[in-house]
């Protein structure tokens, strides 16, 4: 097959030429309007104070602002995400620094419900004699310086701070009402009362699951006797350990029980009544820790120590009986126990062998059991 060229006309080409000249002449001619609209805009911008300008500017700075502000609120949501952690979850708060007084009279202490007042942590613990009140304020202003709320009836705190046995270092109650903290090294061991012919001392640790220290061992001396008690292995009496019953000495009667599966020991003297508890710390590892409640049942000697320097007023009518604030004397290593848990070697020890003794043979004659039943004049405790 053979192909034939075809020849378009001649008038043809010269049109088609034409209109392609003219098109091109046409877009050329509207490049140069918009280039000189654009000039005439500069000069009538310089002209009149940058009016077409001003608004370019005016929107390049508001879109400035919008980014700027963009950010600002994506570095305050970075900010609340740091403070929370992971998935908002709020970091716990940290164990409060030893405190040597009370803050405030219970009014910030609020309660959802009713404040169950008490005299002391241990009748807090115990739920002895509560006095309700609609707020601890109120506990406060009739000197019972122990509340739990009513939903949370086993969390005992002080009204003139607020804390309690959960958070916080070993918090003392002292026999004059006052709250306060000390903290201690884990490991050592402190005085926490020590009297002519009586001596508390307790071994301090730390556990897996709370910030804070904790009372881990009480090592006591009361004449020749020595007391100690563990969480774990219970009560032992110069050495032997003793599972449970009654023991009568010439100074001191003594009661260890298992309450709840958990042991419990209680020294008596003429003057002190101490009862160590187990509490345990249940989480990943379930640990076991000591409470203290102390009982003022007759007059002390000359007592000191963390906790028995509170009792002063008794031999001194010039103190009062019920304060809100308390400074501990000297400083925490005053009270460390440089002999071990049963030793003496402190700053402000008052136990004495010797003047122990002479006063035992002047009680020795006393009544079997009349301790047990004598009034408790005053109470304190250690609650952790």
């Amino acid at each position: 097959m053979q192909l034939t060229k075809t020849r378009l006309p001649r008038a043809l080409l010269m049109a088609l030429l034409a209109m392609l000249l003219l098109a091109a002449t046409a877009a050329n001619a509207a490049r140069i309007s918009r280039r000189d609209d654009e000039d005439d805009d500069d000069d009538d911008d310089d002209e009149h104070g940058g009016g077409g300008g001003g608004k370019k500017a005016a929107k390049r700075a508001r879109k400035a602002a919008k980014k700027a502000a963009k950010r600002a609120r994506k570095g305050n949501k970075g900010g609340k995400k740091g403070k929370k952690g992971k998935k908002g979850k709020k970091h716990p708060r940290p164990t409060s620094s030893p405190s040597t007084g009370g803050g405030n009279d219970g009014a910030s202490c609020a309660c959802q419900r009713n404040a169950l007042c008490f005299s002391s942590v241990a009748a807090c613990q115990a739920g002895t004699n509560p006095v309700s009140y609609p707020t601890t304020a109120q506990c406060a202003a009739n000197g019972l310086q122990v509340f739990a709320c009513a939903e949370e009836p086993n969390n005992c705190k002080s009204v003139t701070n607020c804390q309690g046995s959960a958070t916080d270092d070993p918090h003392f109650v002292g026999f004059n009402g006052a709250s306060y903290y000390f903290e201690g090294f884990a490991g050592h061991d402190y005085n926490i009362i020590s009297d002519v012919n009586f001596q508390v001392n307790a071994q301090f640790i730390r556990l897996h699951a709370l910030k804070g220290t904790y009372m881990g061992r009480i090592g006591m001396l009361i004449g020749s006797t020595s007391i100690g008690y563990d969480p774990h292995f219970g009560t032992f009496v110069n050495g032997t350990q003793v599972p449970s019953g009654t023991i009568e000495l010439p100074e001191a009667d003594v009661v260890v029980e298992h309450v709840d599966g958990r042991h419990r020991l209680t020294v008596r003297t003429d003057s002190w009544q101490i009862v160590a508890r187990t509490k345990v710390e249940k989480g990943l590892i379930s640990e076991s820790y000591v409470n203290l409640a102390a009982s003022l049942v007759g007059p002390p000697t000359n007592p000191h120590g963390i906790l028995g320097q509170t009792a002063r007023f008794m031999l001194d009518p010039r103190l009062p009986q019920r304060v809100s604030t308390f400074d501990v004397d000297g400083q925490e290593n005053d009270y460390e126990v440089r002999d071990g848990l049963f030793g003496t070697d402190f700053t402000y020890n008052r136990f004495n062998p010797r003047l122990a003794s002479m006063r035992v043979g002047v009680t020795a004659g006393s009544e079997p059991g009349l301790r047990r039943t004598g009034r408790t004049l005053f109470e304190a405790g250690v609650d952790m």
